[in-house]
This record gives structure tokens, C-alpha cells and sequence, in this order.
């Protein structure tokens, strides 16, 4: 690394200038550069001969010689009208083992991306403590809204899950002005301790104004084929422009927690409907159709009967019972089946072009 040298301060202002001039003539300014600056181990640094050598001149430690690069970045975008972003670390300082926001850089031309919130990481309200120490924040959590994660705990979904797993309904469940609002589960599917949340640090009146936006992410080194990408993104994606462009539902102004459960249930269920009989089949009629996720049916054998369920209402649920993987020729199911001698059940959902989940077995002859 020589993030030190001079020349590559002018390298980085030549750049930017050139860049700046291409957005203007195309009638769109660049208003804001997003510099990255996330996940840089200390090593980098301390392996740089010449930042080395820059620290002992100045006696600085490694937060300092960040510190500069950081200042230097911003100082060569401010000269050409342009803002400064960056991921959480740029706008952190480790005191401890914490992660404390650093009061340098506040200010609203510092516009911090806050990816960070794994549930166990210490980091959950770190957009809540940059927006109250005067930054502007871009809501940008992995544990809601990392499409590169899986959509559930399952050998055929791809995906990561280091922060958990997350599906549609986690980004359109996403309360932003209140994290604490929401959750009964950690994204892994563990109860969460509400002493926990209860000592998250909440958001005050000014850190509240500076939210500025919420963003999905999706990585995309796994994802392949386009096909992958759209099953990534796709439903997640429309639950998350749900929250992001629609009215607040004002979940985190509802005090008591069965009530705020209760009308989010609600706001759940008129979602749900919307997504699985109008938007997932304009997706089906779309000139090249996406390969969005269906959602695999619920089931339990009660008494003798089927009974199945689907997360998005207006999807098809079939079923065989033969041992045969489902098709859209398959029984529809409509209401509890009796299943008299089945050993095997099969249950899949379909989509308007016939396309299908992945399967669901029930074996009917074990105890």
C-alpha cells in the first residue's frame, strides 16, 4: 500500500476531475463518490514500508495514518464539488475492543454506509451511534438487506449466512428508525435476549433527520448466471423498495409489543398478497420473464389430512402423492386432502408459467 505517496494524491485528484467532467457533460453531476474503506486489516497497513516509515516520522499509530488517508480523500473530492462516502469503517475508531464513531469526520458531507449490524457482533445500533454523533447514514444492514445471503437454512438454497439468513420478509420487516422495534428472533432463528435490545443506544431527534436512505446489497462473486442473480434479488428487492419508498408504517411508535407485532402481522399479510397475485406475475409476463424465488409450500399431515400453505397467497401449491415430483398437472391443493395409504407426499409451488419451487418430501411412513 502507498496511500502516502504524493503522486497518488494527484493520481486520485486527475481521476476524480476527469470523471467529474464526464458526468457533467452527460447531465447528471456526481455529487457523491463512495470510496469503500471497509474490512482493511491492520497488516496492510503495518506491511507498507513506507506507511511505516510515514508513522514513525509523525508518530502516529495506524488510526492516524487511517485518519489522514481518510481527510486527504475528502479533501481532494471536496475541490471538485463532490462529497465523501464510505462503509462504517471509515468513520470508526477502535477504543478497547469497541468501535466508537470518530468525531473527526462528522458532518453531512461524510455519508457513512453502515453494513455492519450482525446480531452477537456488538455493532447492531453502530448506524444508530454515527447518525447521533453527527454523520449522514445509508442503512445498509447485512442482516436485512445482504441478498447475497440465503433466502433460509437449506442445501438447495444458495447463498452465505454469516449474518444470518434473509428473506423477503426480513427487508420488507425492517424497521429503520428503530431496530429494537422489531426482532424476536435473530436472523439465525434464536430467540433474542431483550435486555439486549433494550441497551442498544436509540436514535435522537437530530441522529432520526439524518437517516437518509436504506440499500440492498447483493455481492455477487456466486452469483453466476442471471438466472442466480434474479433468484438473489428477486423477491427481496421489491420487499425492500416496500420499505424504502413507502409511507413509514410507524411501527416503532406503537408501544406495546403485541400490538406493534400485531400490526406489523397485518401490514405482512396485505404485502404478501399484493407480491404473490399482482407483482410476481407481471414478473411472469415480462418480455423476458425473471427467474425470481417462489417461496416452497408449508405442510403437515393432521389426522390423515394434508394440510399446505404458501408465504406469498396466489401462488400455486401442488402435490402428488405417488412418490412422482409435482407439476402444474399435479393436484392443486385447495383445502385439506385426505391422504388414505400415501407413504410419500410431494409438494411444490408454481408460478403463471409453470415454473416450480424447490421440492418439499414428507415421508409418511416414518413415526
Amino acid at each position: 500500500i502507498c496511500i502516502a505517496l504524493p503522486s497518488v494524491d494527484r493520481f486520485i485528484d486527475t481521476v476524480v476531475g476527469e470523471v467529474c467532467v464526464l458526468y457533467r457533460e452527460a447531465g447528471v453531476p456526481l455529487r457523491v463518490i463512495h470510496t469503500g474503506g471497509d474490512e482493511v486489516p491492520v497488516g496492510a497497513w503495518l506491511g507498507s514500508p513506507r506507511c511505516r516509515a510515514l508513522m514513525e516520522e509523525k508518530g502516529w499509530d495506524v488510526q492516524a495514518l487511517h485518519d489522514d488517508f481518510i481527510e486527504r480523500c475528502r479533501a481532494i473530492l471536496a475541490r471538485h464539488g463532490v462529497e465523501y462516502a464510505g462503509w462504517d469503517e471509515t468513520a470508526l475508531m477502535r477504543e478497547g475492543e469497541r468501535m466508537l464513531p470518530n468525531p473527526r469526520f462528522a458532518g453531512p458531507d461524510f455519508h457513512v454506509y453502515v453494513w455492519n449490524n450482525r446480531w452477537g457482533s456488538g455493532q447492531e445500533d453502530c448506524a444508530y451511534r454515527l447518525a447521533n454523533a453527527g454523520y449522514d447514514v445509508v442503512l445498509s444492514n447485512a442482516a436485512n438487506l445482504y441478498f447475497d445471503l440465503a433466502y433460509a437454512k437449506h442445501p438447495q438454497e444458495p447463498g452465505y449466512y454469516w449474518a444470518g439468513f434473509v428473506g423477503t420478509r426480513n427487508a420488507f420487516g425492517f424497521c429503520p428508525l428503530d431496530a429494537r422495534a422489531m426482532p424476536d428472533l435473530d436472523p439465525m432463528g434464536h430467540a433474542l435476549d431483550r435486555s439486549v435490545l433494550d441497551a442498544l443506544q436509540p436514535l435522537d431527534a437530530k441522529g432520526s433527520a439524518r437517516i437518509r436512505g436504506i440499500q440492498g446489497q447483493l455481492w455477487g462473486e456466486n452469483a453466476r448466471s442471471r438466472a442466480r442473480l434474479e433468484y438473489l434479488a428477486l423477491p427481496r428487492l421489491i420487499g425492500l423498495a416496500e420499505r424504502a419508498w413507502a409511507a413509514d408504517p410507524g411501527w416503532q411508535d406503537i408501544a406495546a409489543q403485541e400490538e406493534r407485532a400485531a400490526r406489523a402481522q397485518r401490514d405482512w399479510n396485505e404485502f404478501a398478497n399484493r407480491l404473490g397475485q399482482r407483482e410476481l406475475p407481471r414478473l411472469d409476463r415480462a418480455r423476458r420473464p425473471w427467474d425470481y424465488r417462489l417461496p416452497p409450500p408449508g405442510a403437515v399431515v393432521k389426522d390423515g389430512l394434508l394440510h399446505a400453505n404458501v408465504a406469498l397467497p396466489g401462488l400455486a401449491v401442488h402435490y402428488t402423492v405417488d412418490g412422482l415430483d409435482p407439476s402444474v398437472r399435479s393436484p392443486r391443493y385447495a383445502a385439506p386432502v385426505a391422504l388414505g395409504g400415501a407413504r410419500v407426499l410431494k409438494l411444490a409451488t408454481f408460478d403463471t408459467r409453470g415454473r416450480g419451487s424447490r421440492i418439499v418430501t414428507l415421508n409418511l411412513e416414518q413415526p
